[in-house]
């Protein structure tokens, strides 16, 4: 292997990198960044709302480590595609860059609620630093929050907005809380303890409007209800990035479909992380991106795993 380029710039990517550098201290790597940041703790990014959060706080490694590792990253750079044929992937510019190996860890983005298509630009949603940055300043002076979605980031946001003396209510469409991890007795118990510290829980909630034009000032619920806020928040699941693999021959279903080793069914393509889908699942869960990163650069490193 002469070279890989890595597409992403999260856990996954870092781990594999971690993995193909205990094997090969040589390959030349390249890694593309959409973002304009070094790679950092996503897991961080609820918890700082409040928070005038820097990159060096958060930073996966420290900018030294990618330079003594030789890695050279590309940041702030969309890669718009993939020619599989030639092995090369398309930049901005009409540029391309040929690789050996392929790792696809570009993750995924917040899936848009139902309302999103007409109230798009009522809504926010955390899933980069820039985000964070910039609620940052969204959220002074508003003290009722509507927060569209009852999952782990849901109840995390919720938990740093109450710290911060604001009224929150949390809606999730489903009829409790985590209903693919809880039962509906753990579910009732978490959903009290949620509710004992003064953040409203709403179940079997589906919102259909948010009321308000320049402003936001309240929600419309299907079930005829309303409720006032200031500001409507939403994290309703993940959306894999695979847009840039259209007019590949590469398999895909929500994700990238790879097998136990993280290939792909294209050979010397790998993926890793929230845009891959193993065995019919995108789990978008930090832990499992860090394991399969790992498992990738073993596999990509030819130490099969």
């Amino acid at each position: 292997m002469n070279n890989l380029i890595i597409i992403g710039g999260g856990i996954a990517a870092v781990s594999a990198i971690k993995a193909i550098r205990e094997i090969d201290p040589e390959v030349t790597i390249d890694l593309f960044g959409e973002e304009r940041f070094y790679p950092y703790y996503r897991l961080k990014l609820s918890k700082s709302l409040f928070d005038q959060l820097d990159e060096a706080d958060i930073l996966l490694q420290k900018r030294e480590w990618y330079e003594k590792n030789r890695i050279t990253l590309h940041l702030n750079v969309r890669v718009q595609g993939i020619d599989i044929e030639r092995q090369a992937i398309i930049l901005p510019q009409e540029k391309s860059m040929n690789y050996n190996k392929l790792l696809l860890a570009n993750g995924a983005g917040n899936r848009f609620p139902a309302i999103a298509e007409t109230n798009r630009g009522k809504l926010n949603t955390i899933r980069n630093l820039e985000d964070v940055q910039r609620l940052h300043g969204v959220l002074e002076g508003k003290n009722e929050i509507f927060y569209i979605g009852g999952g782990v980031l849901g109840l995390e946001t919720a938990w740093a907005l109450q710290q911060h003396h604001k009224k929150v209510t949390v809606a999730e469409i489903q009829n409790r809380l985590f209903p693919n991890q809880l039962d509906e007795r753990a579910a009732t118990i978490l959903k009290n303890l949620v509710e004992s510290f003064g953040i409203k829980v709403l179940t079997n909630a589906e919102i259909v409007n948010i009321i308000g034009d320049q402003v936001v000032c309240g929600v419309e619920m299907k079930d005829g209800s309303s409720f006032h806020c200031e500001m409507v928040l939403y994290s309703t699941g993940i959306k894999p990035n695979i847009d840039i693999l259209r007019g590949t021959p590469l398999k895909t279903n929500r994700g990238v479909i790879v097998d136990q080793k993280m290939a792909t069914n294209v050979p010397n393509v790998y993926a890793a992380g929230d845009v891959a889908e193993y065995d019919g699942k995108v789990y978008g869960l930090w832990n499992v991106a860090m394991g399969q990163g790992k498992t990738a650069g073993f596999n990509i490193a030819g130490q099969e795993t």
